[in-house]
């Protein structure tokens, strides 16, 4: 049993997975999982990138657990055993990519040399550019040219392993393997309830930390507040809301926002435009996606992002 591009269809009654598109280059699912307790140990047969669409879930790895939710890619090596479950409810949808062997080798060439690994970490931050590009793989993996799903598939691959450049996951201090779990817990309480008005003592609460403590650990290994990682949970997630064809008073509102002009302002901030303009890049042609910079890349949501290094400090804990 497994999570990942084996055969297409339903697992155990909890999960889901279509095949979007095979070419030579790359191979692209759409992932639905709702299991409330640990999955059976699992592995996937080949090297993955599964970025989050809506929702989120955790990964385990012997002691270790890695939140997934919008704002984060997590890398799955082949032959890597592991374990999926939905601690705090809900359901998860992810894209899954897979790509040709010698393509992935050579876009993660230099960090696979330096690391001797499948790839530099365990996950990402996913930047403005790679969120962008996803969405545009999602509109045109099912009928799209070949060439341009190759390439869009590439440069989304390319970017998310940008986001994984610069950090050391192999070797943890115990204080930081502690640091770590703690932040896990709080990724996931705000994860699964971005839209509700969380205080500093709620997300505490669901952690082993008093809440000055967790303030000061959660900004020293993302690189970010509390506050800032969940406006841009707020702001990703909403994403799926407003290409489904919902208005933005409605989406700001039921997103945890105080107004229309709030999410505006927040959505310009982390992806670079207003709500109006990156359903039209995403919508139309990715010349806009695949030429120059792209929309500002937020700063990282952990410290595998690059982002915009010149506006935090550098996070002294690293993240797995």
């Amino acid at each position: 049993m497994r999570r990942g591009p084996g055969p297409v269809g339903r697992i155990s009654g909890a999960s889901h997975a279509s095949l979007l598109r095979r070419t030579s280059s790359v191979r692209i699912l759409d992932w639905t999982c709702d299991r409330p307790h640990d999955s059976r140990p699992e592995a996937a047969s080949r090297d993955e990138i599964v970025l989050v669409r809506s929702g989120t879930f955790r990964k385990r790895i012997g002691r270790r657990a890695l939140v997934a939710d919008p704002s984060t890619a997590l890398f799955f090596p082949g032959g890597q055993e592991y374990r999926i479950d939905h601690p705090h409810g809900g359901r998860d949808r992810c894209v899954v990519l897979v790509l040709a062997p010698e393509i992935l080798d050579e876009v993660r060439g230099r960090s696979r040399r330096e690391h001797g690994r499948s790839f530099p970490a365990d996950r990402a931050s996913v930047s403005a550019r790679a969120c962008l590009l996803l969405r545009r793989l999602t509109r045109i993996a099912a009928d799209g040219d070949p060439l341009e799903v190759d390439e869009v598939a590439t440069l989304l691959a390319a970017e998310v392993l940008a986001g994984a450049e610069g950090h050391v996951p192999w070797a943890l201090t115990a204080t930081e393997a502690g640091h770590l779990r703690e932040v896990e817990a709080a990724r996931g309480l705000m994860a699964a309830r971005h839209d509700e008005p969380l205080t500093l003592s709620e997300i505490a609460r669901g952690t082993a930390y008093s809440p000055y403590h967790l303030a000061r650990v959660f900004r020293r290994v993302t690189g970010r507040s509390l506050h800032e990682y969940l406006t841009r949970l707020r702001v990703l997630s909403a994403l799926d809301r407003l290409e489904a064809g919902r208005g933005i008073a409605g989406v700001a509102l039921d997103g945890g926002f105080s107004s229309h002009s709030h999410f505006t302002a927040a959505f310009r901030a982390e992806l670079g435009a207003p709500p109006s303009r990156v359903l039209q890049d995403t919508a139309g042609a990715s010349r806009t996606l695949s030429a120059g910079p792209g929309p500002r890349s937020p700063r990282s949501a952990s410290p595998a992002g690059r982002g915009d290094t010149t506006r935090r400090r550098t996070p002294r804990c690293p993240v797995p």
